[in-house]
């Protein structure tokens, strides 16, 4: 397969996990794969009636961050308790008063230090999560940060080429060397098999043939937000033979709690405990017999209603 056969591949696979259409060049890929804020909170907020609980982020919104870079987004709130989040604080004794009040489309933050009653323009502490009386559908919440604008110039192919590898590293949370095989599957695309024959300085004899790695990761989502947890169909095939499942996920628990990690179709399953209140990072494994595997399309996680599932990685072996 040509370079231009895998630059072409590279560039669908692009395509395929940022949503962008159309001829890409190298400094439009790595943009695309670049976000243009922090990501602190994407999906839907739930609240309590009879009880605000704390829904933590993955990583606090740190202090000193400016308030007017903090954006907050969603749907129009059906129930006018969901109208104001109150913000929590890693020290609330830091705080006079925090919450976000929800007006004519737009979501106005409030924050004042102890003593005063005027807004503040800075976070006065490191902010680690929300809470509301009623549930706010497709909220998110970014702290603004670098843009296309400030992506480097590229003056060579090496540059190009390192600037595009350390932009898939940091989508796909990998490290180390890539090929542009390697970035392809990372984006959870395919390639075409190269039907180049062997030439005589470098013949592939029988007695060596090629052994490809079974290990395949067939999930990664490592900005997932979602209570309750769901279903989650694997970008790539389980490998065929007897395969070993291994999951990583990171919960969120408002309190002690379990988890359940399921094979739809199948009576394959298992349930770890996931501890307490706060953040945990929780390992499993499940053994797919031999002739299940190509059947195995997807897998089930369940962290509980008041629960939310923030990572997953799943890797077959």
């Amino acid at each position: 397969m040509s370079l231009d056969d895998k630059m072409t591949e590279l560039a669908d696979a692009i395509r395929s996990k940022t949503g962008k259409t159309g001829k890409l060049s190298i400094h439009q890929m790595v943009s695309a794969l670049t976000p243009s804020g922090n990501v602190y909170w994407n999906g839907n907020l739930l609240g309590d009636l009879d009880d605000a609980n704390i829904h933590l982020f993955a990583k606090p919104i740190p202090a000193h961050t400016k308030i007017s870079d903090i954006i907050i987004t969603s749907d129009k709130p059906t129930d006018a308790g969901a109208g104001t989040i109150i913000l929590k604080f890693e020290n609330p004794d830091k705080v006079n008063m925090a919450y976000v009040d929800y007006t004519n489309g737009w979501w106005f933050i409030h924050v004042s230090a102890p003593g005063e009653y005027e807004d503040v323009t800075e976070l006065p502490d490191d902010l680690i999560g929300i809470s509301t009386f009623a549930t706010i559908n497709n909220l998110k919440i970014v702290v603004k940060g670098t843009g296309i604008s400030e992506l480097p110039t590229y003056t060579n192919v090496l540059q190009a080429y390192t600037g595009l590898a350390n932009a898939i590293k940091k989508s796909t949370g990998t490290s180390g060397k890539l090929t542009i095989e390697k970035m392809i599957n990372l984006l959870g695309g395919t390639t075409s098999k190269d039907d180049t024959p062997a030439t005589p300085s470098q013949p592939v004899t029988p007695s060596q043939p090629a052994t490809p790695s079974k290990t395949v990761t067939v999930f990664e989502n490592l900005q997932i937000s979602t209570f309750g947890g769901g279903s989650y169909d694997f970008t790539s095939p389980v490998p065929l033979g007897d395969t070993r499942l291994e999951v990583t996920l990171q919960v969120v628990n408002s309190g002690t709690g379990s988890v359940t990690i399921s094979i739809p179709g199948t009576s394959i399953s298992k349930t770890i405990a996931s501890g307490g209140w706060g953040y945990h990072t929780l390992t499993a494994t499940l053994d797919i017999p031999s002739g299940m595997a190509n059947s195995i399309k997807a897998i089930n996680v369940d962290v509980g209603r008041r629960n939310a599932l923030k990572q997953l990685t799943v890797v077959a072996k």
